[in-house]
């Protein structure tokens, strides 16, 4: 029997879907976040620093562009 991995590049299209991301500023929060965003999903990012949060989110958009911001 064969089992195949799974892997992030396996993620249907998510666009029209909202995903809000505690602790996304860093670590598996933040990695989570970017894979969503690649895979076209809204991505709310929630962190306790604004600083972080906008450092994360400046990194996000630079390896995930989106076709429109939202605020």
């Amino acid at each position: 029997m064969t089992t195949a991995l799974w892997t992030p590049a396996r993620l249907p299209l998510l666009t029209e879907k909202r995903f809000v991301i505690t602790g996304s500023n860093a670590g598996l929060g933040y990695w989570a976040a970017e894979f969503l965003a690649r895979r076209g999903a809204s991505v709310v990012i929630a962190a306790r620093n604004e600083q972080k949060a906008t450092s994360a989110i400046a990194s996000i958009l630079t390896r995930a562009p989106s076709p429109t911001s939202a605020g």
